[in-house]
């Protein structure tokens, strides 16, 4: 998965930010609300415990038109952003337009270094690998934003280790993404803080959530 290094690059770069609506938000027609948890873990520190270099991140997401409309080169930013505080415990709100979307990017500052110990912004994709970063089993993760609806896009884990992954010219980075399925609790969480979405459901697309070697 491209571990790719940005300087001087808004995180949000030129992609639309996602708004995180007021609690008397109602989804509609035309848009509905994603829903899920964030946790990342660094060599083994992780910010479920407050322990990570950094307390937040952001993800870019696009419309899934299938693979031929992947990002796969250079830097393009996702229609959409939203920032997830991880010090909150990495839970997430977005507001998107109806439509089937995939995760570009998932981008975290200052969690990993250079080889001179310098903090670095780092940005990973779930789907490919290039030099500087490997991903482990990438696959394209899919999710539908629904009418009238909140869903559920998982409980996602992002492991990357840096430990030995080290040359004379770049870190060299192991990244892994899982998700595990906690409807339930983040539905009561979700019913807590929206009491007025009545319609709410889990949102991966399984079918589409494939492995790919774009290597």
């Amino acid at each position: 998965m491209p571990l790719i290094f940005i300087f001087a690059l808004a995180f949000s770069g030129c992609a639309t930010t996602a708004r995180t609506p007021e609690s008397t938000y109602v989804p509609t027609e035309s848009e509905g609300l994603i829903f899920g948890q964030n946790i990342v873990i660094v060599d083994g520190s992780s910010s479920a415990d407050g322990a990570t270099s950094s307390d937040w991140m952001m993800t870019h997401v696009s419309r899934y038109n299938g693979e031929a409309s992947l990002v796969t080169s250079g830097w393009q930013p996702g229609e959409f952003a939203f920032r997830t505080e991880l010090d909150g415990g990495g839970h997430f709100v977005a507001a998107l337009p109806v439509g089937t979307y995939y995760f570009v990017y998932f981008i975290f500052p200052s969690m990993v270094s250079d080889t001179a110990g310098h903090d670095q912004m780092a940005a990973y994709q779930t789907y490919m690998g290039t030099l500087g970063g490997e991903v482990y089993k990438p696959f394209v993760y899919v999710f539908e934003v629904r009418p009238n609806t909140a869903t559920y896009v998982g409980n996602i884990t992002h492991r990357i280790e840096t430990r030995h992954y080290y040359d004379e010219h770049k870190t060299r980075v192991r990244y892994y993404v899982s998700t595990d399925d906690h409807f339930d609790e983040n539905k009561r969480i979700l019913a807590e803080s929206y009491p007025n979405i009545r319609s709410i459901e889990k949102g991966i697309v399984e079918g589409i959530k494939v492995y790919l070697d774009l290597h």
